[in-house]
Order: structure tokens, then sequence, then C-alpha cells
């Protein structure tokens, strides 16, 4: 049915519906990107620091250093460029649905799209997205792998 021929409480709930979802696509990307950045500097940032300093004072105190230290550095910096990917992905993607949505609105506006292939467009790009879900486990894995590195090279230091 197009917007034109909507009435009464049907019009009214359809444009509720409407701004109800541009508002949720809207609040999505920013929160999306909030807990992106909070998550890249907690999970893998955060001990690269620590990493980078035992490097760093070991080198410079002319130590050895610990076994497995450069594998940890790079398995943390990896999970902080996996996770600035995933922010990326998510980003893109938050922009593509509102970008599609406020298209399939005017379209509605115009009484070039019907009601329920506005509902059926924008259920259809919900879709499941593999890449985000490989870039976020590939970072926790990161985290994961140079902790169990940084244990065991802790545990078995003479």
């Amino acid at each position: 049915m197009k917007l034109s021929e909507m009435h009464g409480a049907a019009r009214e709930q359809g444009l509720a519906y409407v701004k109800e979802r541009w508002q949720q696509l809207s609040d999505s990307g920013l929160q999306r990107e909030a807990e992106a950045l909070k998550y890249l500097m907690l999970v893998n940032g955060a001990p690269a620091l620590p990493v980078l300093g035992l490097v760093g004072g070991r080198a410079a105190a002319g130590t050895p250093l610990i076994r497995g230290a450069f594998v940890m550095l790079i398995c943390f910096v990896l999970g902080v460029v996996l996770v600035g990917v995933l922010i990326a992905i998510r980003g893109y993607r938050i922009m593509w649905l509102f970008s599609k949505w406020r298209a399939d609105v005017n379209s509605l506006y115009q009484d070039r799209l019907e009601w329920e292939q506005l509902v059926e467009q924008d259920s259809s790009r919900s879709t499941y997205l593999l890449a985000a879900h490989v870039m976020g486990w590939g970072a926790f894995l990161c985290f994961v792998v140079g902790a169990l590195i940084g244990l065991v090279s802790w545990l078995t230091q003479p």
C-alpha cells in the first residue's frame, strides 16, 4: 500500500515507524562506534604498552628479553588493527543501511514504493556480516594468544 493510500491510524503508525527506525539507525551508528573504540583501547592497546615498556627497558639495560615478547607485541598490535578494521566495517555498514533507508523513505513519500516493500527491503538488508565476526573474534584471539604467551613466558622464566 502506498503512503498516499494510507489513512488515519494506519498512516500515523507507518509514519511513527519510519521516524523510529530512522532514529534507531542513527543511534546505532553512534553507539557502535563508541563501544568499538572502548574495546579497541582496552583489549589490545593496554597490554601492548607494558610489552613495549618491557622490551625497551630490557634492551636499554642490556638484559635478554623474555621469550615471546615480540610475538606478544605482534599479537596485541594485530588485535588493534583488527578492531580498527571492525570499526570501519561496522561504521560503513550502518552508513550504508541508513542511506538505503533514507532513499527508501523518500521513495515511500513520493509513492514510488509501497509500505510492504519498505519494510521488506529494510529487513532483507539486516543480514549476517561474516567479516565483522571474523575481525571481532580475530582481535579477541590475538589478545588471548598474546596473554597466554606472556603467562607461559612468565611462569617458565628462570
